[in-house]
């Protein structure tokens, strides 16, 4: 009797620690055991939810409707069937394209990348007043403003204040309010050939008429051309959109390499019904 006794609360003692043993189970529905992390995973993307009472009571209902579907046989439907299996590798290609981000984009592998790109980040900075003439169909044409622009010219050469030339002639909004004066303008910022032709100043000069397809162009140099480097923290941004996209491309190209794929686009409906 008392090994029967001792054997029955052993089996008792085993089922208690089956039910009660999982310390970090917030609830179960059917067999489906629901954890902090699941309550984390479907809160994501709900800020409304993050701090709510009602997250996992949500949570549990979304699991009985769940768990309903499947008692049901849904999941013997080849659409939903293939809805959950591409809701599951779409899942996991973020969680693996995100570990492989993770690891080139912490702060020291970007600022290791930046010192060995410091030379190349950097960019040559012009700064400049202009006087723009815009060409206007059936009113200015080009030829009218390139000589406007020659006679301001002349006018400068000759001694004419070109921050006042501006103020009067200009036809951008720079010239009344700051007398052409553009401020410091980075290469790429500009058209590549207003750009080319202030890099090309030095401080003082004027440049010839710059034409483009709307107007005309009068520069002058208001400091010599420089070469800018960014700071880690103005570059960072664009070190990190890098970095992700090549360990993104780089997982990719080792996984096809390393997966055996086997394609038969001849199958498509669309081609199918044109090899008919």
């Amino acid at each position: 009797m008392i090994t029967r006794a001792l054997a029955i609360s052993l089996s008792c003692l085993t089922l208690c620690t089956l039910a009660c043993g999982d310390k970090t189970m917030l609830a179960k529905v059917g067999d489906t055991k629901l954890h902090q992390s699941d309550l984390d995973a479907y809160v994501a993307g709900r800020s409304e939810l993050r701090s709510s009472p009602d997250a996992l009571q949500e949570l549990i209902d979304s699991a009985i409707l769940a768990e309903g579907a499947r008692r049901r046989g849904l999941l013997d439907d080849p659409l939903v069937r293939a809805r959950v299996e591409q809701a599951a590798r779409e899942v996991l290609r973020q969680a693996l394209v995100d570990r492989a981000r993770e690891a080139v984009a912490n702060p020291q592998a970007l600022t290791a990348r930046y010192e060995a790109e410091k030379v190349k980040l950097s960019r040559r900075q012009v700064h400049v007043a202009s006087i723009v003439l815009h060409v206007v169909p059936g009113k200015v044409s080009l030829e009218q403003a390139r000589a406007k622009a020659f006679e301001l010219r002349g006018k400068a050469l000759q001694g004419a204040d070109f921050q006042a030339l501006a103020r009067e002639n200009s036809q951008d909004p720079t010239g009344p309010s700051k007398g052409g004066d553009l401020g410091p303008l980075l290469e790429g910022q500009v058209d590549s050939v207003f750009f080319t032709a202030a890099a090309g100043l030095k401080k003082g000069e004027l440049s010839q008429p710059v034409e483009l397809g709307y107007g005309v162009f009068l520069l002058k140099a208001l400091d010599e051309p420089r070469l800018v480097t960014p700071t880690f923290d103005e570059a960072r941004p664009r070190l990190e959109v890098a970095a992700r996209n090549e360990a993104e491309a780089r997982l990719l190209a080792d996984l096809r390499a390393a997966i055996p794929v086997e394609q038969h686009p001849e199958r498509l409906p669309a081609k199918a019904a044109a090899a008919r």
